[in-house]
């Protein structure tokens, strides 16, 4: 199992340990660790809102955490998130969708999506950054990779080969179970009772994500994974504006 840690650290962020010989099945079950790796990437930011505390205003503070998520992840999910803005709001058939899908270039729906998502990350980020409150910086990044665990495993898997196939042919029922497990023990001890109400809905959005991905796209992608976990860090960030973490 430690090496399907190994293969999830290094597949969500740029913290490589290790160099485990490649196995298929081994890296497909990483998605076990996924809500892991966001606990590790709040501990990360825990460190610089302490560190930054007292010392620097709010707006900057929060320009620290917010960039430090993009260097630490390498700005791998904002990819996907711009390639699959592209081709959902195309507005053309599922045929052109796809192969937009498939484009390395980057288009304006693209680009206005992450600027609108960035702007709002950080803007959420600072306004958490004034309470007296930690909490927060644990549960986002991890709600967020949990979020992908339930895309992956719930909804099919639209291209034949590549590395998102993987995580969708070994995630079944017992890896979306430990997962959840984590996730539920991050919230135990950082959201408390009621985070749990939040948890719900922010699982139903997630739900209805992948829902209306595949009914307009046929199934998902390693972009569209990409793209769940910025959609759903934005979405948990205003959820604990509504719910605030215990701690």
């Amino acid at each position: 199992m430690f090496a399907s840690f190994v293969f999830a650290l290094q597949m969500l962020t740029r913290i490589q340990i290790g160099s485990p010989v490649f196995e298929e099945r081994r890296f497909g079950r990483g998605t076990v660790f996924f809500p892991i790796i966001g606990i590790i990437l709040g501990a990360v930011l825990y460190i610089i809102h302490f560190l930054t505390a007292g010392r620097f205003p709010d707006l900057v503070r929060g320009a620290f955490i917010f960039a430090a998520m993009v260097i630490l992840t390498g700005g791998m999910h904002a990819d996907g998130l711009m390639d699959s803005m592209d081709a959902l709001f195309s507005g053309r058939d599922r045929k052109k969708k796809l192969e937009i899908l498939k484009d390395v270039h980057v288009g304006a729906f693209g680009v206005v999506t992450l600027v609108t998502v960035y702007i709002l990350k950080y803007a959420l980020i600072t306004g958490l950054c004034g309470t007296s409150r930690i909490g927060w910086l644990f549960i986002f990044p991890t709600t967020a990779r949990w979020g992908m665990v339930y895309v992956i495993r719930f909804f099919p898997y639209l291209w034949e080969e590549g590395l998102g196939k993987a995580f969708a042919r070994h995630t079944g029922n017992v890896e979306f179970g430990l997962a959840t497990v984590f996730l539920g023990l991050t919230a135990a001890v950082f959201w408390s009772w009621p985070g749990f109400i939040g948890l719900l809905g922010l699982a139903f959005l997630v739900h209805l994500w992948g829902w209306g991905v595949t009914r307009t796209l046929g199934g998902v992608t390693g972009d569209i994974y990409g793209a769940t976990a910025e959609l759903l860090e934005v979405a948990t960030l205003l959820c604990l504006y509504i719910i605030p973490s215990n701690i």
